[in-house]
């Protein structure tokens, strides 16, 4: 056992797909369209043994506080 506890990472962002390519330059020239807009962008690879490439775009995820839920719910009551 560790005893340093265990993290969990919280998935920052909802990503979207918005193209896929036969080559990485093509991809890459999306890329950095998206990026000079202001998106968060990233290539991945994907398709039969990675042989193509996919543009991701990134939203930002509402972080809900379900501290303040409880306590609301519980002064209604």
């Amino acid at each position: 056992m560790s005893t340093t506890e265990d993290k969990v990472s919280v998935q920052k962002y909802r990503w979207k797909e918005k193209k896929r390519f036969e080559n990485y330059s093509d991809a890459d020239k999306l890329r950095k369209f998206f990026l000079e807009e202001g998106y968060v962008v990233k290539v991945k690879r994907c398709g039969p043994e990675g042989t193509r490439f996919k543009v991701l775009t990134g939203e930002l995820i509402n972080k809900k506080n379900t501290k303040n839920k409880r306590k609301n719910n519980q002064e209604k009551k």
